[in-house]
């Protein structure tokens, strides 16, 4: 997981259990945010997470985290990372973040 999705969940609230690290290249204490497990990230999205797929294509494969059978029926409850965390991640944020 990148360093900026990961400060985004803290930004958001999501609990920030384990160790902290810094921005790359940041000094220590600053902007300190953690980086969830998957299991944490399902955990936190609840009965949220409906299934998590692999989808490949030619350019690669990415991950997506489906919030409803629904959803993924019409593509608009399907959110997608580079790993299963991110794809997950972006689920929460979908549920719990800012409003976009």
């Amino acid at each position: 997981m990148k360093y900026e999705l990961a400060k985004k969940l803290k930004d958001a609230g999501l609990p920030q259990n384990g160790p902290r690290f810094s921005p790359p290249g940041g000094l220590v204490g600053e902007s300190e945010v953690t980086y969830p497990t998957l299991s944490e990230l399902i955990a936190a999205c609840g009965d949220d997470v409906e299934a998590l797929i692999r989808q490949s294509s030619l350019e690669g494969a990415t991950w997506g985290a489906v919030s409803s059978i629904e959803g993924y029926m019409t593509g608009s409850g399907v959110y997608v990372g580079d790993t299963p965390e991110e794809a997950v991640a972006n689920l929460w944020l979908a549920l719990h973040g800012p409003a976009r």
